[in-house]
């Protein structure tokens, strides 16, 4: 399944791959696992952004904080 974004500072379309979202959220999460699920959207009104969200499979450890998560 592919996913097109209109980019358009380049005028095209660009398809990004599933995979391509996997990795992606890899590379800026530093997780190692691939996300549980996200959402990409572009809104577009007196302001347009683009959003996308990403929710992780599990919950991060607190890395030696001093707190403790949550059950």
């Amino acid at each position: 399944m592919k996913a097109a974004e209109h980019h358009e500072r380049f005028g095209a379309e660009i398809e990004i791959t599933e995979d391509q979202y996997r990795e992606f959220y890899k590379h800026v999460a530093h997780d190692s696992e691939a996300p549980l699920a996200w959402s990409h959207n572009r809104v577009e009104g007196r302001q347009e952004y683009v959003q996308l969200l990403y929710i992780r499979r599990a919950r991060p450890s607190t890395c030696g904080t001093g707190t403790s998560a949550a059950a």
